[in-house]
């Protein structure tokens, strides 16, 4: 009978520190990159709908809402179960950190990523 073993070989790891905690993750896994996709996909239509004229204060909840439901999922995909509640715990729901806290954590896969040569995820 034939027989694969993967290498053992220890991963590279983004260490990112979030209000004084630290989280580690390996950028270049599969889930990590789905996280990363499903999240533009999701984002792009709530900020072309931000962009068109007219839009009332319960559409603008309604994508707050929305945005912020999608940067939890993407944190706790990215992060680990339960790090957007541990991020968030006690804040009010503010849009603009939501998305400050993403902007930090994408510029940090990013940067991470050129650092050691590999593609970021798409």
């Amino acid at each position: 009978m034939n027989k694969f073993t993967f290498q053992k070989k220890e991963p590279k790891l983004l260490k990112i520190d979030i209000n004084g905690k630290v989280y580690t993750f390996n950028p270049y896994t599969l889930p990590v990159k789905k996280a990363s996709e499903k999240f533009v996909k999701c984002q792009q239509p709530l900020i072309d709908r931000l962009e068109k004229p007219n839009i009332t204060q319960k559409e603008l909840d309604d994508l707050v809402v929305k945005a912020c439901t999608n940067v939890r999922d993407t944190v706790n995909a990215i992060l680990g179960k339960n790090a957007y509640n541990q991020i968030f715990y006690g804040r009010t729901v503010d849009f603009a950190e939501h998305q400050e806290l993403m902007t930090f954590i994408f510029n940090e896969i990013t940067a991470f990523t050129k650092a050691n040569n590999e593609p970021p995820a798409k």
